[in-house]
């Protein structure tokens, strides 16, 4: 009986970590679509902690600990060419902060029409559901980003 309850334990818990796997493999996915489109804070929240998890070739996350409790918090390090392609996100305001490199935001024709360019300590701010398209200009580019 102890191991037939052992079992009927471990199996769900086998379980709900395949859940959670393909949950996080199925925003990569979507993540590196050329329109990634939606992203929300239930999606970004299948990211484990503090574990580097590479979207492609050329960008690697990492989830950090929440901010002021609730905000979402992530560092990523991109390789030149390194983006996130075009998406948005309906429920949060996001804010990234350019700690080394160079992004430009190819949704951003503010400035001109290849984009808005981010330089090192600048931050770019995202409203609920503003579309944004960012690409890393230099090899080694660290942002950091809060989601809230």
């Amino acid at each position: 009986m102890f191991k037939n309850l052992f079992s009927k334990e471990l199996k769900k818990k086998l379980t709900d970590l395949n859940s959670q796997y393909d949950g996080l493999v199925q925003v990569l996915d979507n993540m590196n679509k050329e329109n990634s489109g939606k992203q929300s804070r239930e999606d970004l929240e299948k990211f484990p902690f503090l574990k580097w998890i590479a979207l492609n070739d050329l960008v690697d996350i990492r989830r950090k600990a929440n901010r002021f409790l609730t905000y979402l918090y992530f560092e990523s390090i991109l390789k030149k060419g390194g983006r996130f392609s075009k998406h948005f996100h309906p429920d949060l305001i996001e804010s990234t902060e350019v700690v080394k490199g160079r992004i430009i935001d190819r949704a951003d024709l503010s400035t001109g029409p290849e984009g808005r360019i981010y330089c090192q300590h600048e931050v770019m701010h995202f409203a609920y559901g503003q579309v944004h398209d960012i690409e890393a200009l230099d090899d080694g580019t660290h942002i950091n980003v809060i989601f809230k």
